[in-house]
Formats: structure tokens, C-alpha cells, sequence
């Protein structure tokens, strides 16, 4: 797990969270910030990836104020 900075280019203000798994086209991460499906988002991570921008593919509700998403790098 890695910690996670993204914020919503619509919106202001930084969230964070953790990543649980990555690939080459998407990564999944926790955060206690529900974003809407289809949604786009501008990251910051440690990681190696291609790209600093994703969509919101699918979100899930993990545990109370805990939310999983599946992002798709653009």
C-alpha cells in the first residue's frame, strides 16, 4: 500500500488515501471521499505510472466512511 493525493479538477481541495493494487491501465484505491462513477480526478503518487490523471471506473462502499475505488489511467 501506498499513500494516494488526488483532488477532483472540478473542485478544491487535496484528498488521500491508499492504494491497494496497480496495473498497466488502473490502480484501486481506499479513501474516505465517495467520487461519483465517471468522474476525473488529477493524482500525486510514489508510484510508477503512466499517467497523473484517471476516471473514476467503479466505486464501492468498503466499511463506514471507507469507500474502494477502481480508477483508469488516462
Amino acid at each position: 500500500m501506498s499513500p494516494f493525493a488526488y483532488r477532483f479538477p472540478a473542485a478544491s481541495g487535496i484528498h488521500f488515501g491508499v492504494t491497494s493494487n496497480i496495473s498497466e491501465s488502473g490502480l484501486c484505491v481506499y479513501s474516505d471521499v465517495r467520487p461519483d462513477q465517471g468522474e476525473q480526478i488529477e493524482f500525486r503518487s510514489s508510484l510508477p505510472v503512466p499517467s497523473s490523471r484517471a476516471t473514476v471506473r467503479w466505486v464501492k462502499k468498503d466499511a463506514e466512511n471507507l469507500y474502494k475505488m477502481g480508477l483508469v489511467f488516462e
